[in-house]
């Protein structure tokens, strides 16, 4: 075999080439129905920890990681403004918040456990800081019809995508 057999005709990733460079195919954001859909979901099966997630996703923008990073002082409620590391580059960033983060941010304040020894704005059962895996994990068990191949929900999303919704908040 050559170096160039994944351009060969007849090769399994043939249909992901074209003339030796790779097709691009962009990620779609979800549509306003969607996230609609997602809200409902999430109204009827999702605890203030999940709804906090997805409403910081959607109306900030902001990766999985950061979220997980995130600390109490990093929250200004007053001017509705949250303070970020950025996890893709050395400096941080300021941005605001609308009416939807800062209820949830409220509610998940008086829910959250004062003993878990941290500043982490999230948590897990034990106190510790959340892992993003877990998140994910929660996410997609609270809006997926299955997860694993294993049935755990009536109705739902065929799957979960925090990018995609991420990216409908970045093309607002």
């Amino acid at each position: 075999m050559n170096k160039n057999t994944k351009y060969q005709a007849g090769n399994k990733r043939d249909k992901f080439y074209r003339k030796g460079r790779p097709v691009i195919e962009r990620t779609a954001p979800y549509t306003e129905e969607e996230i609609a859909e997602i809200w409902r979901l999430l109204d009827q099966r999702g605890d203030t920890r999940s709804k906090l997630v997805v409403a910081l996703i959607e109306d900030v923008g902001l990766r999985m990681r950061e979220i997980c990073e995130l600390c109490v002082a990093d929250i200004d409620l007053d001017s509705r403004q949250v303070s970020v590391q950025s996890v893709k580059s050395a400096h941080g960033r300021t941005l605001p918040f609308g009416d939807r983060v800062q209820g949830y941010l409220l509610l998940w304040i008086r829910e959250r456990r004062g003993d878990c020894g941290d500043d982490f704005l999230l948590h897990d059962s034990q106190g510790r800081p959340c892992a993003e895996p877990n998140i994910r994990y929660e996410l997609a068990r609270r809006l997926c019809r299955s997860l694993g191949g294993r049935k755990v929900n009536d109705d739902g999303l065929e799957n979960f995508s925090w990018y995609r919704l991420r990216l409908a908040a970045l093309r607002r």
